[in-house]
């Protein structure tokens, strides 16, 4: 199951280079400068990709969830070993909650940490 996590995490890793390559090409394209996480306030690819980065990292956050109890039940022993995860149980609720443009600003900052 770890590996399985590793390699989750890897290809988000992939994926979150691609989407970045992506984002340099176009901004190439248009004639603009790309720098990463600069302006997200003002510009649109930014904020959207943004958006994207959030429901990767929160798809992968309820998965991760629901192989806790799993892994708890087969490595009991260990339970007491594991570190507690790093974001909160409000981050990764089911019922999705809207958010304000501070806050959808605010993801900007920290859309990378678990990198």
């Amino acid at each position: 199951m770890e590996n399985l996590i590793s390699s989750s995490q890897e290809t988000i890793k992939v994926l979150l280079g691609v989407i970045q390559e992506l984002e340099k090409g176009e901004a190439h394209r248009e004639g603009l400068s790309y720098r990463t996480g600069q302006d997200t306030a003002n510009c649109d690819t930014c904020r959207n990709s943004a958006c994207i980065i959030y429901s990767v990292e929160l798809d992968f956050k309820q998965q991760e969830d629901k192989l806790q109890p799993v892994l708890r039940k087969l490595h009991p022993v260990e339970e007491t070993q594991v570190a507690p995860l790093p974001y909160t149980q409000e981050a990764h609720s089911s019922t999705p909650k809207q958010k304000s443009k501070t806050e959808s600003k605010k993801h900007g900052r920290w859309k990378l940490w678990f990198l």
